[in-house]
């Protein structure tokens, strides 16, 4: 699955880093820094060059890795925006008759409820919803009357109370009310958010790319903006 290919490229980020730029850039460096046939300007001249060549290599192999790793979470938004937006099972006409004639006595009595309790127990006759189609329809119901509901009630327990039961009765029509996928669908938007805002280098790897420049070190996660502005 994409996200797992997104996870394995942000677990092995830090190896990567190490293996293929700070160690190869520490042994080049220390060549040159022991080099007896090297004057001392020579020497700064030939670091210099060293830092520019492993400043540029590295922020390149730090923009491919961001975007693989990138393409890999826009590749798992897909696939779950494609389960999330899938017809539901279509339901049989007198079902359908049913349901709303269900939901029309449902919210008469919640509009005419001489108290909050009523009114909660009228609109829990929605609660024994199985077809998924119905589901999602009596789920957006549900937040039409709770507007309805809430607007009486002033006391903050009590309305702490109700807000819970009606939150309760919409977050199971909603998993009703969803593909088949769904849930897992949900989640997986909900990881791809947080690795999103993940940053790709952790932090010992972005200090120790301090000793290649200061640049690699401050856009180690953010390589599309030094792009940017060195080209």
């Amino acid at each position: 699955m994409s996200i797992e290919k997104a996870r394995e490229v942000i677990n092995n980020a830090a190896g990567v880093i190490r293996i293929y730029h700070i160690e190869p850039y520490r042994e080049a460096r220390k060549r040159i820094t022991s080099d007896i046939n090297l004057s001392q300007r020579g020497k700064e001249a030939k670091l210099s060059e060293l830092r520019e060549e492993f400043e540029r290599d590295t922020m390149k192999s730090l923009l491919e890795m961001r975007n693989t790793y990138d393409g890999y979470l826009l590749a798992t938004r897909k696939e779950a925006e494609k389960v999330l937006t899938q017809p539901l099972p279509k339901v049989d006409e007198t079902k359908v008759k049913l349901f709303q004639d269900k939901l029309t006595q449902v919210e008469a009595a919640v509009m005419f409820a001489p108290s909050t309790q009523i009114a909660l127990e009228a609109i829990n006759r929605l609660s024994d919803i199985e077809e998924p189609a119905l589901a999602k329809n009596a789920a957006d119901k549900v937040l039409e009357l709770s507007k309805e509901i809430l607007s009486d009630v002033k006391d903050k327990e009590q309305r702490l109370y109700t807000k819970r039961t009606i939150n309760a009765l919409h977050t199971r029509l909603s998993h009703v009310g969803q593909p088949t996928g769904g849930s897992k669908a949900r989640e997986e938007l909900s990881i791809v958010e947080a690795l999103q805002k993940a940053d790709l280098v952790p932090t010992v790897a972005v200090n120790a790319l301090g000793e290649i420049s200061a640049n690699v070190s401050r856009y180690a996660n953010n390589p599309q903006e030094y792009m940017k502005l060195n080209g």
